[in-house]
């Protein structure tokens, strides 16, 4: 889990920058210890991959949906 300092400043595990946690996404775990915690990554950086990521894998997005819609009656 991530703990945020006093000063409110938390250091990106990805660029390695100091950040404000506001630039941080909130992290829901629900269960038997309902929690919230602050990301790892900075937004910036959870972008970056997700372009990054979508650019490597073009087709997984229609190939999903084309599954998907195939199991719903």
């Amino acid at each position: 889990m991530s703990r945020v300092p006093m000063d409110g400043q938390k250091n990106c595990r990805r660029c390695g920058r100091q950040l404000h946690v506001t630039m941080f996404r909130v992290f829901r775990s629900y269960g038997a210890a309902d929690r919230e915690y602050r990301r790892s990554w900075c937004v910036e950086c959870e972008r970056e991959y997700g372009r990054n990521w979508r650019r490597r894998n073009p087709g997984y997005h229609a190939e999903w949906s084309r599954r998907y819609r195939s199991l719903v009656p």
